[in-house]
């Protein structure tokens, strides 16, 4: 009988199970310890130029188990950056962000994300907007690994700024089985080290400068 591993699996099954094996790994952390460890990543990312200068930020609220960033916002506020939040869209089935402020009022979305509410003005991205970007996990070659929805996937192929990965140290892989239509990320952030990737063929020269 032939023995299956994980690599002799479809690609589509071996990023299922990854999948669920690091957010499984991710649930099973105590609340405490995820606390530092994105205290952690938080500084580190405060510290690059390119958080200090860009023209608007783009965050995500996090859920469950996800790294919070959620500080990063103040940051923003404070050095008076907008800052965007994440909005998954029915039809056409995209990805737009709405602008939050200090005073904003999130309300339950899709798939049960907290947002702006429907009356907060978009936020547009340009070629000095910085991009955070949640996910399961990363390889050393700066590809993502997802929920599965695809809604980065499509935002990246015509985001023109700087896309910004983040990870907890022990979500970097071997590998996570990237596919043709998947486009690596610019830059990843741990709470231990910065990776640099070779940048998108999309992004923009002000992107490029930036890592």
């Amino acid at each position: 009988m032939r023995k299956t591993t994980l690599n002799s699996l479809p690609t589509s099954q071996n990023k299922q199970e990854l999948r669920q094996r690091l957010l499984a790994e991710r649930d099973a952390r105590a609340e405490a310890a995820r606390r530092a460890l994105d205290a952690a990543l938080c500084e580190r990312l405060t510290a690059l130029p390119c958080l200090q200068t860009c023209s608007a930020l783009l965050l995500y609220f996090p859920v469950g188990s996800e790294i919070d960033l959620l500080p990063l916002a103040a940051f923003a506020f404070a050095h008076g950056i907008p800052v965007g939040f994440p909005v998954c869209l029915a039809e056409p089935n995209e990805l737009i962000f709405r602008q939050a402020t200090p005073q904003t009022r999130f309300v339950c979305g899709k798939f049960g994300i907290p947002v702006p509410p429907e009356g907060a003005p978009q936020l547009v991205p340009d070629e000095q907007t910085v991009c955070l970007l949640p996910a399961l996990g990363y390889d050393r070659d700066l590809n993502r690994l997802g929920y599965g929805g695809g809604y980065y996937d499509r935002f990246l192929q015509t985001f023109l700024g700087l896309a910004v990965g983040v990870c907890r140290e022990d979500a970097l892989c071997p590998t996570v089985f990237p596919e043709p239509h998947d486009l690596p990320i610019d830059l990843l952030v741990t709470e231990k080290s910065t990776l640099r990737g070779k940048i998108r063929a999309g992004a923009s020269l002000h992107a490029k400068n930036e890592i």
